[in-house]
Formats: C-alpha cells, structure tokens, sequence
C-alpha cells in the first residue's frame, strides 16, 4: 500500500520523495523514538502542538517526521548571537579577577584555562536550559529557529544536556564538529548526531 502523500505547509511539492528530479526542498528526516512508533504516526501527527501544524508532518512509509530544515546562514548568524550573550556574562567575572592578579602577572597566562573553564560552563549551561526549557536559545529564536529530539518537540533536559557537552567539546576542537552542520546535506553537527536532535526552522 503507498504511503499518504504528506505536503510541506510553506511549499507545494510532496514532504517525501520528489516526483521529478528537482532537488528536494531543504528538510531534516527525524526517525521517531520507541514512544513515538508505539502509538503511531497519526498519533504522533495529531498530538504535534499547534504553532506547527504547517511544519509538522510524519511520513507513514518510513516513519519519519519531516520539518524545514534550518538555512546554513541563519544557524550561523544564531552562533554569533549566543556567543556574544555569553561573552557578554564572562566578561564581568573575568574583569574582577584580572583586576586582583599581582602587579606584572601575565594576564593570559593566569586568566586563560580559568576564562575557557568558565565560558565552557556558562555554554553548557545555558545552551542546555534554554533548549530544554524554549527549544531555542536566543540566538535561535531572534533567527526563527528551534531545535526539536526525535518525536518534533523541544529536547529533554537530558538530551539537551548531552547536546550541549558534545557542543562544547566540538568548540574545542576548533569547531569543526560543529562547522559540519553548515556543509552536510542534513544540515546535522556532531552534537545533533549525538543527541538526535536537529535544528529546524520555527513555524
């Protein structure tokens, strides 16, 4: 039996494969978790909150939720937002502690692991919470996006959690597992691999 052809809320052409060898509109396929296969994909669909009822959509051949994918330059331009809030909470803390630092101390000798450990926490932290809590983070929502887990709807704490640690370690190594999402065709970092969670754009 073939599947129910499901259609994008923003566009014309079918969610699933296309009927012509156009390129497929941008989408990130989410293979539901257990819960979610267990009811089902009509009660997955039907208990998608509102506000996404145009975005939201579950292919019933694969079992996949289908939702816009996040443009490259947005993702980009919410990094650059959230790196500058947290910069921006650092700086105070770090002012005090090279003000109390003994006259001719190197600066970025003393300050440089305590200033990395600390923009480190602060990133974890808040990347995890404002996931969890919002599904984005301010950065993401000032762009129109969010970041959903397997089942379409904002992370768990938990999944956030692990989220954010892969996050911050990828920005250790010089971003780079975190650049990927910009380059690959899911649009997918390390740390949404890990995760299984995906940035989307917002309805």
């Amino acid at each position: 039996m073939g599947a129910r052809a499901l259609r994008c809320g923003r566009c014309a052409l079918p969610l699933g494969w296309p009927a012509d060898p156009a390129p497929r509109p941008l989408a990130v396929d989410i293979h539901l978790d257990r819960r979610a296969r267990a009811r089902g994909p009509a009660e997955a669909l039907a208990e998608a909150p509102a506000e996404q009822a145009a975005d939201f959509a579950v292919d019933e051949a694969t079992l996949e939720i289908h939702l816009p994918r996040a443009p490259a330059l947005r993702r980009a331009a919410s990094w650059a937002v959230d790196a500058v809030l947290i910069a921006a909470a650092a700086a105070a803390p770090l002012a005090l502690a090279a003000r109390s630092l003994a006259p001719g101390a190197d600066p970025l000798e003393a300050l440089g692991p305590p200033a990395a450990a600390l923009v480190a926490l602060l990133g974890f932290s808040y990347a995890t919470l404002a996931h969890a809590l919002m599904g984005a983070t301010a950065g993401k929502r000032l762009l129109g996006l969010r970041v959903v887990g397997p089942d379409g709807r904002a992370p768990s704490i938990g999944r956030s959690g692990v989220r954010a640690a892969v996050a911050v370690v990828g920005a250790g190594a010089l971003g780079l597992p975190i650049l990927a999402a910009l380059f690959t065709r899911r649009g997918r970092a390390l740390h949404d691999v890990a995760a299984r969670t995906a940035v989307v754009r917002a309805p």
